[in-house]
């Protein structure tokens, strides 16, 4: 099976003109139209934990995706990524976000790329 890499702007709304994300904001499964909505929390944690690879998904799922997370975090700390199934159709993602810090301890988020299996 091979990753596809999708547009953030197809399956995100709640951005800015920038494509840095606004509160509420939604990803979209681009299968199934499934909502999730990333809140800043689970965003911070993330960029918090610098994670290099897929870490929810399963040991067969990670394979496939951990030469393109790994390339899209390529020693750029500013990058993290968060991986999930989705909660309706269970297709396996993996966002690659940038993070900035505006203010003292204040961060933004943009989703750069949307790594998806593809059919």
């Amino acid at each position: 099976m091979k990753i596809k890499e999708i547009d953030p702007s197809e399956s995100f709304t709640g951005v800015d003109r920038d494509g840095w994300l606004n509160y509420p904001n939604l990803f979209s499964c681009p299968k199934c139209d499934y909502g999730i909505y990333f809140n800043e929390q689970s965003l911070e944690k993330g960029s918090v934990n610098q994670q290099d690879k897929p870490l929810k998904l399963s040991t067969e799922d990670n394979v496939l995706f951990v030469r393109n997370t790994q390339r899209f975090i390529s020693g750029n700390p500013e990058r993290f990524i968060l991986d999930f199934y989705c909660p309706q159709c269970q297709t396996p993602y993996v966002i690659g976000f940038d993070t900035h810090e505006f203010h003292m301890a204040h961060f933004r988020y943009r989703p750069v790329v949307v790594f998806s299996t593809a059919e």
